[in-house]
């Protein structure tokens, strides 16, 4: 065989090593981004989950005192606003609603337990180990989806990093002298 076709032949082989390497990136950042979607997608049904517990314990907890009629109000306008806000993704106010969300319905818990007869208080006391199962899978639900952002943050990073690594290589090289 001549040399050009051994030339042709190591071309079209660095060519799809070339084309693999970038495929495999490709789908690596692709993957990650899933991992990350899948996991907000979990964490928003934990939270739509707490929200229709939150509701049940207003119903349950009853107001039969000003204060509490005053808190199982606050509950279900921090349930709405969460509940509208629902579909977006990294939103801070919501996640600020959130918080309030889980101080408001421990205390309307704590408040509608002290003041119920004993079969509203249980019902109350159920809802609350429901609520505090809810708590628990939303924080591990909030765990998985932080790991899965960093993990794509830092893929990002490093293909980022490396093309400008390599464009500042580039133009720091002198240029290479002429030859006549």
């Amino acid at each position: 065989m001549s040399v050009m076709i051994w030339v042709r032949i190591l071309m079209m082989i660095s060519l799809w090593v070339a084309w693999g390497w970038y495929l495999s990136q490709f789908t690596r950042l692709h993957r990650l981004e899933e991992a990350c979607e899948r996991a907000w997608f979990a964490l928003n049904g934990e939270l739509l989950g707490r929200h229709a517990l939150a509701l049940k314990a207003v119903a349950a907890a009853g107001a039969s005192t000003p204060e509490g009629q005053v808190l199982s109000e606050e509950v279900v306008a921090v349930v709405q606003a969460c509940t509208a806000r629902a579909g977006w993704v990294g939103d801070a106010e919501r996640m600020e609603n959130e918080v309030r969300l889980t101080e408001r319905l421990s205390r309307l818990v704590a408040d509608g337990a002290a003041s119920c007869d004993s079969g509203e208080g249980a019902v109350l006391s159920a809802l609350s180990e429901d609520i505090l199962h809810s708590e628990e899978r939303i924080r591990e639900a909030l765990e998985a989806h932080n790991q899965a952002v960093t993990a794509l943050n830092a893929a990002v990073q490093a293909r980022t990093s490396g093309i400008v690594a390599r464009k500042t290589e580039m133009q720091a090289r002198p240029p290479l002298p002429r030859v006549c």
